[in-house]
């Protein structure tokens, strides 16, 4: 159903030849006091996995701006806002590009139209996955995984932390 309507042409953003991999990253908003647990590194260490299995992938990492990104404090587990940005990782990744505060309707198709997607603990993140046409990511969170879903956690390890993708 939700390609029986007129979408966004998105010729602009996803290359023809390559593996265009979305990452969603949600940030703490006004309407939402919820602690997003997964810095970027998770991210980047996910994306990092995918460069491997698809050296020809682009990264698009669509956020918000402007947001405080809690993280959690490693021992108590308790968020403690950092900083309103924190973007530049994604950046020095390489063959990624940022998406912020893209038009709702515009940032949904890109993630659903992703080759591959990242997802974030986030129903919005999760909402689109349902209906991606890519393979997912998934970030575990309260909603279970879909048949096909590739399950991913991060694991706090003290100075070392990692993700982990199965």
């Amino acid at each position: 159903m939700y390609f029986s309507t007129p979408k966004f042409d998105l010729d602009d953003v996803f290359l023809p030849n390559r593996t265009n991999v979305v990452v969603h990253q949600r940030r703490m908003n006004k309407f939402d006091t919820r602690c997003s647990i997964h810095p970027n590194e998770y991210f980047i260490q996910i994306m990092t996995m995918i460069r491997a299995k698809h050296p020809n992938a682009l990264f698009h990492v669509v956020s918000q701006s402007g947001m405080k990104q809690p993280f959690p404090d490693r021992q108590t587990i308790t968020c403690n806002e950092l900083s309103t940005e924190q973007f530049e990782d994604f950046q020095v990744f390489g063959n990624t590009t940022l998406y912020l505060d893209q038009p709702l309707p515009r940032a949904i198709h890109m993630i659903i139209s992703a080759d591959i997607l990242i997802t974030s603990q986030s129903s919005f993140s999760y909402s689109a996955a349902v209906h991606s046409i890519g393979q997912v990511y998934s970030t575990k969170f309260w909603h279970s995984d879909l048949y096909g879903w590739i399950s991913c956690s991060w694991n706090w390890l003290g100075d070392r932390n990692a993700a982990s993708c199965g």
